[in-house]
């Protein structure tokens, strides 16, 4: 399995010194990469930016989620969930459990509040 590194470097001034910080996504497989991408950009799934996997109530779902529900998981086992932690044929175990991917692709969704194309060119390039 590849991985890739992102480092960011941050200045503070109280401290005036450099602090660098690295985190390693593990790559996807290109199958499963496309379909979750191709999803993403389709215009079938509603963005929902609440934390959950699949929001029953307004029939929207996270990133994550759409990645679930394009690999078979149904929005019953989905619903209202923050992670998924069972298994299921077709679902990377990289997404599975609190995962580095589903913890950055939740922070570009939930806090960032980027949009499903622009998480789609993310994934892409990263992961």
């Amino acid at each position: 399995m590849y991985s890739m590194t992102i480092k960011s470097t941050t200045n503070s001034t109280m401290m005036n010194s450099k602090t660098k910080q690295t985190k390693t996504l593990p790559k996807l497989s290109a199958g499963f990469k496309k379909r979750w991408v191709d999803a993403l950009r389709s215009g079938n799934y509603i963005q929902s930016q609440n934390g959950k996997l699949y929001c029953a109530h307004t029939d929207s779902y996270s990133p994550v989620g759409v990645a679930f529900r394009t690999s078979g998981v149904p929005d019953y086992i989905l619903g209202d969930k923050e992670y998924f932690n069972g298994t299921w044929n077709f679902v990377p175990r990289e997404l599975c459990g609190k995962s580095p991917i589903l913890e950055k692709i939740n922070h570009l969704n939930n806090h960032k509040k980027m949009s499903f194309n622009w998480i789609a060119s993310y994934i892409e390039r990263y992961l």
